[in-house]
């Protein structure tokens, strides 16, 4: 399960959490004021099950393609450098690049669109002959 996808499950864990103990307290407790704050609680949890669900896991779930997925590795302190390492469905290491000079936000959009478009073309040239292609430059043409 990817970052992301990680971070929506434990959102919408902790919606229906909040929900459950929300709806429970709000039943159990006699003061008026104090059942009224866990059922906001609640509904703002229900909000966000509804939110996580419906939308972050199909927006998520439409960027990533079907036959591999791609890992980032950044270089989080001195001079950029990343890794992008792009894997088929059997998690057979099938591309692997380094690129100096650039950090890579998988985050967002564009930049998952273009590492999808390299997966593509890595799997196609997997398929061909079955071996790790080397370090071809791909990844740093398509973000300069």
């Amino acid at each position: 399960m990817g970052g992301k996808q990680w971070q929506l499950a434990t959102a919408s864990a902790l919606a229906l959490f909040y929900f459950s103990t929300g709806a429970a307290l709000a039943a159990a407790q006699e003061p008026a004021i104090s059942g009224d704050r866990w059922a906001a609680y609640g509904i703002i949890g229900a909000l966000i099950l509804i939110m996580t669900t419906s939308c972050g896991v199909s927006a998520l779930a439409a960027q990533m393609p079907d036959n591999g997925f791609w890992e980032v590795i950044t270089k989080e302190t001195g001079p950029a450098r990343t890794t992008v390492k792009f894997y088929d469905m059997q998690k057979h290491l099938i591309y692997e690049e380094h690129v100096e000079g650039v950090r890579l936000d998988p985050a967002k959009r564009k930049t998952c669109r273009l590492l999808n478009k390299v997966l593509k073309t890595a799997l196609v040239a997997w398929e061909d002959n079955r071996r790790m292609t080397p370090d071809k430059g791909i990844v740093a043409a398509v973000f300069r």
